[in-house]
């Protein structure tokens, strides 16, 4: 198995912001894969976000991705992670 390909991990994606996976283009085409499946269905997609700057670079990444393929999407804005798991 190539260790390259491996992008999530037992804390979800982790990395340097501007170095795969951590860039704007990655998280698009994640966002896009996501959003293949969920859109037949509909629906609403949150977001949530800690308080690094990066956040809202990959909070409007996303967004963008799941609106583009007609899902409906909640930004929640800056949370701990125990609240947004609660919100969803």
């Amino acid at each position: 198995m190539n260790n390259n390909l491996k992008v999530f991990g037992t804390d979800g994606i982790r990395g340097k912001v501007g170095e795969h996976p951590m860039t704007v283009d990655f998280t698009n085409k994640l966002a896009s894969a996501i959003a293949t499946v969920l859109a037949p269905r509909g629906g609403t997609v949150t977001i949530g976000k800690d308080t690094r700057i990066s956040g809202y670079m990959f909070e409007s990444a996303l967004e963008a991705a799941f609106v583009a393929r007609g899902l409906d999407v909640v930004l929640l804005g800056p949370l701990p992670t125990p609240a947004i798991s609660f919100i969803t």
